[in-house]
């Protein structure tokens, strides 16, 4: 099956940085993109489209490997299962595991029969008792991807992104009427909805640890699959099956917070941000600067220096609008807005700067007024 490509940060996210641009191989051509930049090399940015950027190989697919969490992915089993049923019936085969017939989409995705693929028996539908081949079968099996998780976040976040930030943006603006103003009202379901999706945000991204509990996770799967194991094969096996195992838990994460499931890290932290935080909007003028992003932009940013005013979750909305959430004592609608100078613009693209991974995104080709 061709390779895909799926965005770990959105394409309708990054497009708010979207002006005209230059590459480096041809800085006389100008085009409408961002400017790209690895954390190792800040000196020029390099122009590039939001479509050439930030995705990753199958970042989102379910594929065979990751069979053990259908039970935590109902949707993804069942799309699973429907494409099992087409490859059958294009087969013009019948499907059999211990003598039972496997004719619905339940009994084909069913543990006690899909975990044992190998034991499977095919029959001839024109020949109920002649033997088909189930090799090519089993390899078409095997082969299936389940697209479940990204379809949904196209129509969670990449179709209402722009309508949600715009209007969240639009009501505080207009609430302030000046640079800096606290306690703009917004309505609840807009409120909500923006700190939900910051929430997907942040989960959806490959970096996601989940508050530290996925390296916990790692850490003793490891110590279990490796335990008295000193050949360097077998321990490499241990890590590409702890790596497994971990990308099957995230994926899990992402699903609950897609699927309504009612529980997971976005629905508990939505919860608890909305019971006991507040949200501020930092703005600034073109004067003063402009917001970076990065291949990270949804993070939690904790320091002891500054947790007073700074901690929090992160997210910049636009190049000149960065909104963080931190404790509070009002209810979530009302929202705080500030302006800042360029001191400020630095102050929060250096910390913006130190959650990324490998990669930075300006409006700038230069960084160092903002830096």
């Amino acid at each position: 099956m061709a390779g895909r490509d799926q965005h770990y940060v959105p394409k309708t996210y990054l497009r708010a940085w979207e002006n005209e641009v230059s590459s480096k191989k041809e800085p006389d051509k100008k085009f409408k993109g961002v400017y790209h930049y690895y954390k190792n090399d800040l000196t020029t940015g390099d122009g590039r489209n939001v479509e050439s950027i930030l995705s990753r190989y199958h970042t989102y697919t379910i594929d065979f490997d990751h069979s053990f969490v259908f039970n935590e992915m109902p949707e993804v089993a069942r799309d699973y299962g429907k494409k099992i049923q087409g490859i059958i019936n294009q087969r013009e085969v019948m499907a059999y595991y211990q003598g039972r017939k496997l004719d619905t989409i339940e009994s084909l995705i069913s543990d006690e029969a899909f975990q044992h693929l190998e034991e499977w028996v095919f029959y001839k539908k024109d020949n109920p008792k002649r033997l088909a081949k189930k090799k090519a079968i089993l390899n078409n099996i095997r082969e299936v991807h389940s697209y479940e998780i990204e379809k949904k976040l196209d129509d969670f976040l990449e179709k209402e992104w722009q309508k949600t930030r715009d209007s969240f943006i639009d009501k505080v603006t207009e609430g302030a009427k000046c640079g800096s103003v606290q306690d703009v009202r917004v309505n609840h379901t807009l409120a909500t909805k923006l700190i939900y999706n910051v929430l997907i945000m942040m989960c959806r991204n490959p970096e996601f640890n989940c508050m530290g509990i996925f390296p916990a996770i790692g850490t003793t799967f490891m110590n279990i699959f490796s335990a008295n194991e000193t050949d360097n094969e077998n321990m490499e096996k241990a890590e590409k099956l702890v790596k497994l195992l971990l990308h099957g838990a995230w994926l899990a994460e992402i699903y609950k917070g897609l699927f309504d499931t009612k529980k997971g890290f976005c629905e508990v932290f939505s919860k608890g941000i909305q019971k006991n935080c507040k949200m501020t909007l930092l703005y600034c003028s073109e004067s003063s600067g402009s917001f970076i992003t990065s291949d990270n932009p949804a993070f939690m940013f904790l320091s002891n220096v500054t947790k007073n005013n700074r901690n929090g979750l992160y997210l910049p909305l636009t190049p000149h609008h960065l909104l963080l959430i931190g404790k509070g004592i009002d209810d979530i609608e009302n929202v705080d807005m500030y302006e800042l100078n360029n001191k400020g613009v630095r102050l929060y693209n250096n910390i913006i700067l130190n959650k990324a991974k490998n990669e930075i995104i300006s409006i700038c080709k230069h960084l160092g007024y903002i830096l």
